[in-house]
């Protein structure tokens, strides 16, 4: 399977056919008024793809700081199922909340990744600005 997309929102919910809903999709940038900060977001990762038979895969979640350092890291192992319609795609949508803690302002990057036996590893990075809402309203000189 493919990463058809990975997104940001604050929160998400699926119906019996599959479907995401997203709520306040796309919050890459966090007034954090105080240090250390702390939300949670909502990571949906979408993949779809041929599968002719059941299969396991993995999908790891690493949530990196302005310095480099690692702040949140997941790895869970998923199970495909196989296409139930011969030629037509297999979706899956993976939603998984994400603690966002951290104790300095600047661009968070969160990597998904998406492992399966056989197939080159696929990554997909969304970066969250984390900013001081009083340095952002202040007026330049």
């Amino acid at each position: 399977m493919n990463i058809d997309a990975a997104l940001l929102a604050e929160g998400a919910t699926g119906d019996i056919r599959g479907a995401i809903t997203l709520v306040g999709y796309n919050q890459r940038v966090v007034n954090a008024p105080t240090l250390p900060f702390s939300f949670k977001l909502t990571l949906v990762v979408s993949l779809s793809g041929e599968t002719e038979k059941a299969s396991q895969a993995q999908i790891s979640v690493n949530l990196e700081s302005p310095e480099g350092e690692s702040a949140f890291a997941f790895s869970q192992p998923v199970q495909l199922p196989a296409s139930t319609v011969k030629g037509v795609p297999s979706f899956t949508n993976i939603a998984m909340d994400i603690p966002f803690t951290g104790v300095s302002y600047g661009v968070y990057r969160l990597t998904a990744s998406w492992r399966e036996a056989g197939q080159e590893a696929q990554d997909r990075e969304i970066e969250v600005f984390v900013v001081n809402p009083a340095e952002a309203s202040a007026p330049s000189a």
